[in-house]
Formats: structure tokens, sequence, C-alpha cells
């Protein structure tokens, strides 16, 4: 909805083929008027941003979709939204962002999702410059945690027959501190270096791709891989891998 608008704060949203299929907890909310105050990130078509709620005055992190330059029939652009809010109100668990409202699906409107905020990212958290040619020391104190809670998140969007489709470590959110409450921020445009073989070749996404992203990620975490890399010619490979003590490592 545009921004700081003088809306009834008890004015409801008139339903459209547009609006999700939502648990009744979700519907019948009133509209809630933002004030932007700053970008957290963006994607294809989108933008994660942060707002204050001008009627509650709580801080609040919303993606907000990005209007296309070429207007499609109905808005059908919304859909991707919908189903995402679709998908994001059949998941309750301690380590997946929770749906908190949404908004934007009347003609003429953004789509706006609302999560609670959180303090930081996994990519935050990674050493600078990355250490991805020595071999590195002692996993950082909340790495185990992380890998417990990522894969604990992971394993409950599969079983409900999900695809996260894009993991990699700015999607990975904590809050009071990295060593609690790591949290997934469920994605949709696939990030290339992070992304499995099948779905860089055939556009193939499935829950075994997730496990792939998961495992590059963990690499770049430990230390022993950062994005970078997918650059490297052979010899560079080959002399990481001598650093590594890699055994045979000149036939590769």
């Amino acid at each position: 909805m545009p921004r700081d608008m003088d809306l009834d704060p008890a004015a409801y949203e008139t339903r459209t083929f547009n609006t999700p299929d939502m648990p009744t907890k979700f519907n019948h909310r009133p509209l809630r008027q933002i004030h932007v105050y700053d970008t957290i990130g963006s994607g294809r078509g989108w933008d994660c941003l942060k707002a204050v709620d001008l009627r509650t005055g709580r801080i609040w992190a919303v993606k907000e979709s990005r209007r296309p330059k070429k207007e499609a029939v109905g808005e059908s652009w919304k859909i991707p939204f919908k189903r995402e809010v679709e998908a994001l109100a059949q998941l309750s668990h301690p380590n997946i962002v929770r749906l908190e409202h949404h908004q934007g699906w009347s003609l003429g409107l953004p789509v706006q999702i609302f999560f609670q905020p959180c303090k930081g990212n996994v990519h935050s958290l990674l050493r600078r410059p990355h250490r991805c040619f020595e071999d590195p020391s002692a996993p950082e104190s909340w790495v185990p945690s992380f890998i417990s809670q990522a894969l604990s998140g992971i394993a409950f969007i599969h079983k409900h027959k999900m695809v996260h489709r894009d993991i990699k470590p700015e999607n990975i959110l904590y809050d009071n501190g990295p060593n609690n409450s790591m949290e997934f921020a469920r994605g949709g445009d696939s990030t290339l270096s992070f992304m499995a073989p099948e779905t860089t070749r055939y556009g193939d996404c499935g829950s075994a791709s997730d496990v792939y992203s998961f495992g590059v990620m963990l690499l770049e975490v430990l230390g022993k891989y950062c994005v970078s890399e997918s650059r490297l010619s052979i010899e560079e490979w080959r002399e990481k891998l001598r650093n590594f003590n890699a055994r045979h490592y000149a036939s590769y």
C-alpha cells in the first residue's frame, strides 16, 4: 500500500482473486499504515524494508513487492507472493520466520508481508577477509548452534512438501545473539553460487537441491569456500587443494 496514507485504522481490505486463501486467524485484519525508514535488502521484484507502524509504533520487517514495468491483466504478478503467504501460513516452527500480517491484494497496491525484525544474518558473521585459502582454526562458537537449528528448519519445510529454493547466509537470520534463535527467511529467487547443478542446468528444484545449497553454505561458514571461488582457474583450485593437504590434488 502507498506509504504514509491517511487511512482509517479500522479499515479492512477488500478481497480479490489475488487474496491468499488463509487460516481464519489471518483474515479480516485492518490495513496497516507504515512509515519506511530503512532498506534491509532486495531481490527480483521485491524489497525488504524496515518500517514503523504509525498507529502502534511497532517496528516491522516488511517484504514489499515492486510493480513490474509491464502491467499484467488483473495484477497476476502478485500470484507468487500469494503462494508465498499461503506457504508461510502453514509453517509454525521456532527456526522459520513467522508470518505476522499481509496486505496489498487490492488493485493498485503493492503487496506487503510483515515479519518480526531480526538482529542480523549469518552473512554478517562471516570473517572478513574470508579465509577460504587457509586451513582455518576451530569453527566460531555459534557454528554448532547454526547447523542444528538450520537443519531443523530445513527438515520442517521438507516435511510439509515444500522447497526453500534460496538457502544462503543472507537468508539465515538470528535474534538475541548468533548462538540463539536462528531462523530461515524463505526465498524465491535462487542465487547462482549456491544453486544445485540440476537447478542451474535443467531448472529442477527439490529437497535435494536445498541440501546441496546448505552444504555449500556450510563450507563458506566453516571457512573452506567462498562465493568468489566459483571463478577460480583450475590451477588456483589445485593450489587450494594442496593447502588443505588433499590427496592426489594434481589429478583434479
